[in-house]
């Protein structure tokens, strides 16, 4: 893969398996995106965690790297924002990978947030419909 740096250690996390109704094409090019773009940014550790929480399946992406700036957290889903305002953490080069991860995730009837991890880099929040 593009940017993939050995040094980086990835680990998943889910207490129980979690169903949802989603295209898997999409869901797994959305899980690709939001982890090779975490393991840009991270200095050693990506943790994906997956849970089941008040009728939807919450996924949680979470690096150690810098985070992302607070005036850049509103514009990261944006399409093109990073050529157009170059904030202190890029999605990537494209400024393409965030916007089609929102694009994507809506699509399914789901939502996607970004804040900060607990470790102080970024943290990528996917919540989609649980299987019914």
């Amino acid at each position: 893969a593009a940017g993939w740096r050995p040094e980086i250690e990835f680990h998943a996390v889910a207490s129980a398996p979690v169903m949802v109704t989603a295209d898997p094409d999409r869901l797994g090019q959305v899980l690709a995106n939001l982890v090779e773009n975490a393991g840009k940014y991270a200095r050693s550790k990506v943790l994906v965690s997956a849970r089941a929480e008040d009728g939807w399946a919450v996924v949680i992406v979470d690096d150690d790297g810098r985070g992302i700036a607070a005036h850049d957290l509103p514009h990261v889903f944006e399409r093109l924002y990073v050529a157009r305002h170059a904030p202190e953490r890029t999605e990537n080069s494209s400024g393409l990978g965030l916007a089609i991860v929102a694009e994507l995730v809506h699509a399914m009837g789901g939502e996607v947030s970004a804040g900060a991890a607990p470790s102080g880099g970024a943290r990528l929040t996917v919540r989609l419909p649980l299987a019914t």
